[in-house]
Order: structure tokens, then C-alpha cells, then sequence
């Protein structure tokens, strides 16, 4: 009823109650009960913006799950990408090369404010919508691409952060020792956050030709 209730594909004014309240729906499946976000329904971490308005973020309804994208950032790339998930993308299992079992979907991100630790400059994960838009300029400063979107990079994309930082568009969670993967196959696996980083990348991508082995 949702679904059919919203204008996928299609822009939305979410200037509008009615668009809004839908957008700020809480679905229960979509997220995970390890976050502490006390408000789903208005997630503010991960506000999207009014198209036109980059200073106007509007608060909707809160994801922990993100569409894995690559191995490499999305900003200012609008074209056919690595992973399972790009702007406009239809991916079909005959493309995933490297098999369904060795290709990540979709993996966590939290909205938790992390305790500060030493060193570490950045402390907030972003979490995810379960709605997004698509980013229209190039560094959108409101990040909305990685509302819906994510990816494993040194430094500002390891899992649940690298020694000195923790930033907003990470895979992670507040489960002890790693996140849930859900693979093209279906099946979820627990995934270490000490998991070899260029291994976790191999297997963001679905078509690189690595054989990861066991992980």
C-alpha cells in the first residue's frame, strides 16, 4: 500500500503534508533494533533536501540498510558503477560475473553519535533512508546520494571506522565486532569489521574477477 501509494521514480514534493507523512513512514523491516535512533520516522543524520533548497534538509523516515554501490566514492559519478546498486542501474544476476555468493548488496549503517575516542576527528555514522533522491550537483553538501548509497574505502569508508576516523558514510553498526551483509544470493552474513579492506572491496564489486576464497 506504500509503494503504491508513492510516486516511485518520480520526483516529490515533499513540501507537501500528504508526501511528506508518507516519506516519514516507519517500517519496522528496515531497521535494526542494535541503533538508538529514538525517532526513526524524522531522521535527522540523514535529512534529504528540497530540490533547489540545498539549505532546506527535511528529516524522513530512517533506514539502517544501504544499497552497496562499489568500491570507490560516488561523488560526481552518475554513470554505470561497480557494485549492484548506481544511479538508475539494472543489474541482472547474468551480470554479477564473480557470482551471486561473492557480491555484497546491502550492507548497515547506524545513525548512532559515537562516544569520542582519541584522535579521532569525525563521530557520527548518517544511517540510511529507506526514500532518497538523487544528487543532482556534484559534493552536494547534504550528501543525499549517501543516504541511499554506500561503499567500503581507506579512511572514511572502513567498517565501523579506521583508527582515527568515524565518518558518516561507512558501513557499521552497534553489533560487537562487525555488521550484516545481505548477498546477491539472498543469504545475510555476519562480517567482521577486521575484515582485509581490499577483500571487502573485492567483494562490493561484482565483476572484478577476484575468487575472494573463505571470509
Amino acid at each position: 500500500p506504500l509503494y503504491s501509494s508513492l510516486s516511485v521514480g518520480n520526483l516529490m514534493d515533499i513540501t507537501t503534508p500528504a508526501s511528506l507523512e508518507l516519506l516519514r513512514t516507519v517500517i519496522p523491516t528496515y531497521l535494526c533494533p542494535s541503533d538508538s535512533n529514538r525517532n526513526p520516522s524524522q531522521n535527522t543524520a540523514a535529512a534529504i533536501r528540497i530540490r533547489n533548497l540545498p539549505a532546506t534538509p527535511v528529516p524522513i523516515g530512517s533506514s539502517n540498510y544501504i544499497a552497496v554501490s562499489g568500491a570507490s566514492d560516488i561523488n560526481c559519478f552518475f554513470g554505470e558503477r561497480e557494485g549492484m546498486f548506481f544511479v538508475n542501474s539494472n543489474i541482472r544476476i547474468r551480470d554479477l560475473i564473480d557470482g551471486t555468493t561473492n557480491t555484497w548488496m546491502v550492507f548497515e549503517r547506524d545513525t548512532n553519535l559515537m562516544p569520542p575516542r582519541p584522535g579521532v576527528a569525525i563521530e557520527q555514522h548518517m544511517g540510511a533512508n529507506w526514500a532518497g533522491t538523487s544528487a543532482p550537483n556534484c559534493f552536494d553538501p547534504n550528501y543525499d546520494m549517501y543516504k541511499v548509497l554506500g561503499y567500503v574505502v581507506p579512511l572514511y569508508g572502513e567498517i565501523n571506522g579506521s583508527p582515527t576516523r568515524i565518518d558518516r558514510r561507512e558501513a557499521a553498526s552497534q553489533h560487537v565486532g562487525g555488521i550484516q551483509v545481505a548477498l546477491a544470493d539472498g543469504s545475510v552474513r555476519f562480517v567482521s569489521e577486521n575484515i582485509n579492506l581490499s577483500l571487502a572491496q573485492s567483494l562490493c564489486r561484482r565483476k572484478d574477477g577476484v575468487v575472494p576464497g573463505e571470509w
